[in-house]
């Protein structure tokens, strides 16, 4: 046997021992996961977003070598979702309109391939099998701005059966062959929660016509960073118009500080305001980008 033969069985073997210790650990925390669902309370959520994300983050952070980063977080996805099947029924519901095909691989990549789903060609059939809990989380298409029918109107309202929007996808930069630009926004029941870097999606109910630009003014008198807004109205003489809004932090409700003053400042031209969901930011195209792969990660 030669000196080199000798190295690559050595080598070999070595990778044999570490696979038979990851799947320990899998085991592991498989039953670890099991230990959590049978803890719980039955009104817990399956998901955390919020601590997912700083799962996520920490991964990337530290992470070295020339394992690309997407395949490191492909993995964590896998696994995750697994966990979250492990303490009870983890499912999906994704809006597959015409416009929107792509949401089932985004799911997909996101979720985990044996998470069970179903597809609808309405967003109010996944918002209702979510309120329902037929399905642990929705997948829906992103804030359309000119929307005649936004699926957001349907959240501005309070009830414990009331979906929040809890995610935004990709968290990490999707390949652009697969549709690179493509997002969704994923939303579920029951609370939300920081991860250390957040933006919220709130609306507002006007007692009169607003304009999208008199509404970020508003919004930016007020303190609160602004990134999109939409408005809508159920009526062409309706004296009243839901504005959304999309800003950076988070907002634990309608008593947060920017959304006092927001109030105050508009008077009572502002009937109410309903935070209808945060979501971690994901990660940048800077923060994914891979070194130490040689020519293999070259473009």
């Amino acid at each position: 046997m030669s000196v080199t033969t000798a190295k690559l069985d050595d080598l070999r073997r070595e990778i044999d021992e570490i696979d038979a210790e990851l799947h320990e650990l899998l085991i592991r925390r498989t039953e670890i996961s099991q230990q959590i669902g049978k803890a719980k309370q039955r009104n817990q959520p399956l998901i955390r977003p919020g601590r997912e994300a700083a799962i996520m983050r920490s991964l990337v952070a530290r992470h070295r070598g020339s394992l690309p980063k997407a395949v490191l977080l492909r993995l964590w996805r896998e696994i995750i979702a697994d966990s979250a099947a492990q303490q009870g029924v983890f499912s999906l519901s994704i809006y597959t309109g015409e416009e929107a095909e792509y949401l089932r691989d985004l799911a997909r990549e996101s979720f985990g391939v044996l998470t069970p789903l179903s597809e609808q060609g309405s967003s109010v059939r996944v918002l209702n099998e979510v309120a329902s809990g037929k399905a642990t989380l929705g997948v829906l298409p992103p804030i359309q701005s000119d929307s005649r029918d936004p699926w957001w109107r349907h959240l501005a309202r309070e009830g414990a059966d009331v979906p929040r929007i809890v995610s935004r996808l990709p968290f990490a930069a999707w390949p652009r062959d697969r549709g690179g630009d493509s997002e969704a926004l994923v939303v579920a029941l029951g609370p939300t929660e920081p991860s250390g870097a957040d933006r919220s999606f709130l609306v507002v109910e006007i007692q009169d016509r607003m304009s999208r630009s008199a509404f970020k003014d508003l919004l930016v008198k007020a303190g609160l960073t602004v990134r999109e807004t939409a408005t809508w109205t159920d009526a062409d003489g309706a004296s009243y118009c839901y504005c959304l809004a999309e800003v950076e932090g988070y907002l634990d409700g309608p008593e947060a500080q920017p959304l006092l003053d927001l109030a105050e400042s508009a008077g009572e031209r502002v009937s109410r305001i309903w935070v209808i969901g945060c979501y971690p930011v994901p990660l940048t195209e800077a923060e994914m980008a891979d070194s130490g792969r040689g020519s293999r990660g070259r473009q």
